[in-house]
């Protein structure tokens, strides 16, 4: 069964943290799509182990036109194994925000 959390941090107990790690510590997962506004290395490396276990499997999505996404963050991130799509939207006004994990 599909599990449906809404987080509104510091408002929740839940957090954007706790709620990708559950996601990456389903067992026998058949996929996984992370989209973020923004990845920051220290981001990646807290839950880089759980990530290298479904690497294969795993789909994300980075905002980049933020000044927040770094390099070394999705160079990172792409050393796991995961697929890294940036997306930039082309316009400071207008950034790429989304929270989903899958």
């Amino acid at each position: 069964m599909a599990e449906k959390d809404f987080i509104f941090q510091g408002f929740t107990p839940k957090n954007h943290l706790e709620a990708v790690r559950n996601l990456l510590g389903i067992e026998r997962i058949e996929r996984v799509i992370l989209s973020v506004a923004f990845i920051t290395e220290e981001g990646v490396r807290l839950i880089e182990e759980q990530l290298r276990r479904v690497a294969d499997k795993t789909l994300v999505f980075a905002g980049i036109r933020n000044e927040i996404t770094s390099q070394q963050a999705l160079a990172l991130l792409k050393d796991t194994g995961a697929s890294v799509y940036v997306v930039d939207t082309g316009a400071r006004g207008l950034i790429f925000h989304p929270k989903i994990y899958l």
